[in-house]
């Protein structure tokens, strides 16, 4: 059964509650850590702050100093492991819909993160902005996340390039080579597919296109080879192109 984006967004805002609650209370939690039976001691605070050193004074000579240092690292060490297992008893248990054992798993907050992560991913887009989409899909009518899901996972299955002009098209030839109203005399050579939408956004070419698929770069080590510039010729040599 699907689930209510609302439902999951409402649990993830119980979690961040949870959470504050939790750090709150760690202000107030201290634990001492100590090596050498005693001789050096350390107090940390839940915020991981080191509040106080304590070293014997039977520990202080200043031929022990190497020793001394290495006991404080090792009391240091020893207040972190404590205060991390009291976090660990403290935090709170995941919601069921993040449920990490085998089977159906409706939510999970690496599944949150890895979509933040390849959201980012898409030109334009930086982390914050990537977040945000994210947050707002959790909130979406479920009936739009459904259709935006279904679109993305058949882009790569229908969407290919016309064998004609190379734009992206899910039928073969595109739309503008089979339309009889082009002039078909005039084709219009283009970079990337997208720049084909561009150009039809002002409708001020009636003819066709040819894309190239990129532009020649000698740095990238792009060449003539391999841009679509032979089916440009051929088309050309066909005949009855006048620009």
């Amino acid at each position: 059964m699907a689930t209510n984006p609302f439902d999951m967004f409402k649990q993830l805002q119980g979690l961040q509650s949870q959470v504050g609650e939790i750090q709150e209370k760690l202000k107030n939690v201290h634990v001492t850590g100590s090596a050498g039976g005693g001789m050096v001691t350390i107090d940390m605070n839940g915020q991981m702050q080191v509040e106080k050193v304590g070293i014997a004074p039977e520990a202080v000579d200043q031929k022990d100093i190497p020793m001394l240092q290495d006991l404080v690292l090792a009391a240091v060490t020893d207040a972190m492991e404590r205060l991390k297992e009291k976090i660990r008893m403290r935090s709170p248990k995941p919601p069921a819909c993040w449920d990490s054992r085998p089977g159906p798993r409706v939510l999970t907050v690496n599944a949150l993160e890895r979509l933040i992560g390849n959201l980012a991913r898409l030109p334009g887009l930086g982390r914050k902005s990537a977040s945000r989409i994210a947050y707002f899909l959790l909130r979406a009518d479920e009936n739009y996340v459904s259709s935006l899901a279904d679109d993305l996972a058949r882009l790569r299955a229908t969407i290919h390039n016309c064998s004609v002009c190379g734009t992206y098209t899910d039928v073969d030839p595109c739309g503008i080579c089979n339309d009889p109203q082009r002039d078909r005399t005039s084709i219009c050579v283009v970079e990337e597919p997208r720049d084909v939408l561009t150009i039809e956004s002002i409708h001020e070419h009636h003819g066709l296109y040819h894309v190239l698929m990129g532009a020649i770069s000698p740095i990238d080590g792009v060449g003539p080879d391999n841009l679509r510039i032979a089916g440009l010729l051929q088309r050309v040599r066909a005949g009855g192109i006048a620009e």
